[in-house]
């Protein structure tokens, strides 16, 4: 349960309100025993794989390292000019372990990080169709980066990415930056709501200190389908650390005043249109903003309200969704359903924002039952 406890609290991790009841869990553990079979015959292919390199590394490394000057030994012996080659040799060993500290270290680590993204593409997809049959996963969504040949390619021929980046943009609250990569990328239907989720990471560049991380974790985006919004609302909480970037693009936007001290202490509200922005942020939903931050653990929080969307940014350095690890079996227990409730912990977001239409969502599974 670290996920709940480090990042969201112990009062959610308590509360447990949000978790699939017993036998459902139960019966998708049963369900899914022929691939966590397949998972643990995985992870052990990718244990040997790192056990062996990691054996065969420290061999690799000092035959690498005293080559080079064996070599000029050998070929310098008996010659009386060798003591001037003493610094060429001293400096090409230098270089060999610069090479190797730059090559031999993720090669090493390769069968790790390969088993990771294997896992993923195994298992998450299965748990995202729990939440529905139109719930999708994919990893690495990415624009920009990639060095500089990832940056030229963007700039030459204008890839899909852009308009990506535009439509995160408009929301106002995503902070201005270069590199977009999503490690996780969950996309659906959850209670008649269109929810993506991703756990991002944003990078911006500056000359005087290159490349800089304006923001990491999680950005949830909702479709509300017909709800409008006549203006635009940005709440931003005081202590989100990507503020500093954030506040310029709200030009044209004024100051929101609430009567509630308590959420003024915590937040900035601001929007286009003052009679909207003040008829949304009702005290019901102010004290849900605000026990949701709380349950975040004094994480930095952004909300935007636009058009029919809802965009969420919450600033965490964990990472969700991840396996525990190579020496962890795939099989166990705890780690896969840690996974799944991670999951579902963000999309009871949708809950508790109360962001969803119950009547709409009994009125699609009629007609999906019709359907049938």
């Amino acid at each position: 349960m670290m996920f709940f406890t480090e990042v969201f609290g112990k009062e959610c991790a308590e509360r447990g309100a949000w978790v699939f009841p017993d036998h459902e869990e139960e019966e998708f553990l049963e369900d899914n025993k022929r691939l966590f079979r397949d998972l643990e015959q995985l992870r052990q292919k990718f244990y040997r794989a790192y056990r062996f390199r990691k054996k065969l590394a420290p061999s690799i490394f000092f035959l690498l390292i005293f080559l080079p000057p064996l070599s000029y030994l050998y070929i310098l012996y008996g010659r009386p000019d060798a003591h001037q080659y003493i610094g060429a040799a001293f400096f090409t060993t230098l270089a060999f372990s610069a090479f190797l500290v730059v090559f031999l270290m993720p090669w090493i680590r390769f069968p790790k990080q390969q088993y990771v993204v294997e896992y993923k593409s195994y298992l998450l997809p299965k748990i995202a169709s729990l939440f529905g049959e139109d719930f999708r996963y994919s990893q690495n969504e990415r624009y920009g980066g990639g060095g500089f040949w990832g940056s030229l390619e963007d700039y030459l021929f204008r890839r899909a990415a852009n308009s990506r980046k535009e439509a995160l943009l408009e929301s106002k609250i995503v902070p201005g930056h270069r590199d977009y990569h999503a490690d996780d990328v969950f996309e659906g239907i959850y209670k008649g709501v269109r929810i993506s989720l991703a756990d991002v990471c944003l990078r911006s560049y500056a000359k005087q200190k290159g490349a800089f991380t304006v923001f990491q974790g999680l950005l949830i985006e909702l479709d509300l389908d017909k709800t409008s919004f006549t203006g635009h609302t940005a709440v931003l909480h005081h202590k989100t650390s990507f503020l500093d970037s954030t506040h310029h693009q709200l030009k044209g936007f004024k100051r929101v005043k609430v009567p509630a001290p308590e959420f003024e202490r915590a937040f900035d509200a601001y929007g286009t249109d003052q009679v909207e922005a003040r008829y949304f942020l009702d005290p019901a939903m102010m004290q849900r903003l605000l026990d949701l931050y709380n349950e975040f653990s004094g994480q930095g929080m952004a909300v935007a309200f636009y058009d029919n969307k809802v965009m969420i940014l919450i600033s965490t350095s964990y990472n969700p969704f991840e396996p525990d690890g190579l020496f962890t079996p795939a099989g166990c227990e705890h780690s896969i359903l840690r996974v799944k409730k991670e999951l579902e912990y963000v999309l009871s977001l949708i809950d508790r924002l109360k962001l969803y239409d119950p009547q709409r969502v009994r009125d699609s599974e009629m007609r999906q039952n019709d359907s049938l």
